[in-house]
């Protein structure tokens, strides 16, 4: 008899290498490790996909536009959030995903789809 780490029910096991009562249980067990896992990496893609819907509404049908700082933040977009940094003609985009994003100024900020 072994224990079923996730219940903590003891059963006889069928195979060798068997750990779970069934099958349920390892899926089980397996989902809450992955959830667990993860929890940061699924945060932070939530934030990135919300800064790129706010990116790609605000930039609307134009390639390029310049926007305010305090209009990206009444929108949600959360500044830090990147999926990277780009150099355009010498100048550091920070980028989520397509959209490219550069200050202007403290207030103003350029907005570029790029690819």
């Amino acid at each position: 008899m072994i224990t079923d780490p996730l219940t903590k029910e003891k059963f006889t096991p069928q195979r060798s290498n068997q750990k779970f009562a069934n099958r349920n249980n390892q899926i089980k067990w397996n989902n809450l490790k992955y959830a667990e896992k993860n929890k940061y990496k699924v945060e932070i893609d939530r934030i990135l996909t919300n800064n790129r819907k706010v990116l790609m509404e605000m930039l609307e049908s134009r390639n390029e536009n310049l926007i305010l700082k305090e209009n990206l933040i009444n929108n949600g977009f959360k500044f830090g959030y990147y999926t990277h940094v780009k150099t355009i003609d010498g100048v550091n985009w920070a980028f989520v995903y397509e959209y490219g994003l550069l200050t202007d100024d403290e207030m103003n900020f350029k907005l570029k789809k790029h690819g």
